[in-house]
């Protein structure tokens, strides 16, 4: 009879080997499911491990991109230095040649344009030479033309002198642009007006018709009374154009021997009420320059006087400038051949010498 093995006694094979299929299946399961648990940890872990390997690569090209940037940084700062460095490690003697060596240059540009500027100048000179010659010459041949010619033209004629009443009557009105207010001097018929614009009477528009117009007498010449035919004339007023003034200097106005502030400004008005034009500058367009006297410079203010008046140095500035402009219109004037007049000589020939002396004649 066989003999049975250790342990078995009293066990049904078949039971137990059910159970033991049973307990590797459910190990078997089991496993299964921690494989599937293990497997989804994997994945998930995968996943953050390329999410993670992603941001690192752009952390690090970043990086790399900000290490290429204090790189050239550094090789810039490096460059500076090791320039500045040979600089410094010039001798002083090296430098100086340098220095030197760059006056020279400069020295050799002045020195080529000043005698560039020389010989311009050399050159203007004879060209000036040259030309006065000509004109020189020219004036032989025809003497130049009088450039106050325009200033001796008459702008009318007497038609009717009534002696009673002292009054004349103009061949010029409305359609002739003649208004009340205006002032002629009176000239002796078929003769010249004088260089000094001095007439014979001095008469004033009151009253203006579309042909005629009708003046007061302001005052005349006892022994060369006013004629029917003699002539009128206003340096300002013109019946086709407004002629065009500068004016520059002190002017007296009233006579008294004292120069008046702001005279120029009323003289300006004058002209503008007459019809006339008045510019700060000479130009080709200028027709006639009113200058006073030349302006007095006042002393530099010292710093007391500029305390005591904050406009002191103000006015001595002024000054300085209005003497400047002074003899700049005068030296232009002279250079267009335009006519200067003096301010009795204006008033002489816009016939308002009479009335100027008056209260409120300007």
């Amino acid at each position: 009879m066989a003999e049975k093995e250790p342990g078995t006694a009293g066990i049904d094979p078949n039971t137990s080997l059910v159970r033991a299929i049973e307990k590797i299946r459910v190990q078997l399961n089991n496993s299964r499911t921690e494989v599937a648990s293990l497997d989804t940890q994997l994945k998930d872990i995968q996943k953050r491990f390329d999410e993670s390997s992603k941001i690192n690569m752009e952390k690090e090209k970043t990086l790399l991109s900000e290490k290429e940037k204090y790189k050239q940084q550094v090789d810039d700062v490096t460059k500076n230095y090791d320039n500045l460095k040979t600089l410094m490690e010039k001798t002083e003697e090296q430098r100086v040649q340098s220095l030197m060596s760059q006056v020279n240059e400069e020295k050799d540009g002045r020195k080529e344009l000043n005698q560039k500027l020389l010989k311009t100048q050399a050159e203007l000179k004879m060209a000036q030479e040259k030309m006065q010659r000509i004109q020189e010459e020219l004036k032989k041949l025809m003497p130049a033309p009088d450039s106050e010619v325009t200033a001796f033209k008459s702008d009318g004629k007497i038609i009717l002198v009534d002696v009673k009443n002292k009054i004349v009557r103009l061949n010029l009105g409305s359609d002739d642009h003649i208004y009340r207010g205006l002032t002629f001097s009176v000239y002796d018929r078929d003769v010249p007006i004088p260089r000094d614009g001095k007439g014979k009477a001095e008469i004033e528009v009151f009253d203006v018709g579309k042909n005629i117009s009708t003046a007061r007498i302001i005052s005349e010449t006892p022994k060369n009374p006013i004629m029917a035919d003699d002539t009128v004339a206003n340096l300002v007023w013109d019946s086709s154009k407004a002629n065009v003034f500068v004016i520059a200097g002190d002017f007296d106005l009233n006579g008294d021997g004292t120069i008046d502030e702001g005279a120029a400004g009323k003289i300006k008005a004058l002209i503008e009420k007459w019809g006339g034009q008045v510019t700060d500058n000479i130009s080709p367009n200028t027709d006639f320059l009113i200058l006073g006297s030349i302006p007095i410079v006042r002393q530099k203010p010292t710093f007391e006087e500029t305390e005591a008046d904050p406009k002191a140095m103000e006015k001595y500035e002024n000054s300085v400038r209005e003497l400047a402009r002074y003899k700049e219109v005068q030296s232009q004037a002279k250079d267009l051949n335009v006519p200067v007049f003096n301010y009795e000589r204006f008033l002489y020939f816009v016939g308002y010498k009479t009335l100027s002396s008056r209260p409120g004649a300007f």
